[in-house]
């Protein structure tokens, strides 16, 4: 019997604010889905015809992926 490994992911977000001046505030953040850049494997090929049979062809996830932004209040 075949079994894939767990789900194991990080998501994260940083964010910091300024008051640029008076009441006109700066925000600066970052965004990282799966941090850790962990790949998920699909499940294993059961086909026995296929050359590929037990083997893992796949992930289910695309990688790490990041994401900055700012943004001006006024």
């Amino acid at each position: 019997m075949f079994r894939k490994g767990s789900i194991r992911n990080v998501n994260a977000s940083v964010w910091r604010r300024f008051a640029v001046w008076k009441e006109k505030l700066l925000t600066i953040r970052a965004e990282s889905i799966n941090l850790f850049n962990t790949p998920q494997f699909a499940a294993p090929d059961y086909m026995r015809a296929d050359s590929s049979f037990g083997a893992i062809t796949n992930t289910l996830n695309n990688g790490r992926s990041l994401r900055f932004g700012a943004s001006f209040e006024f």
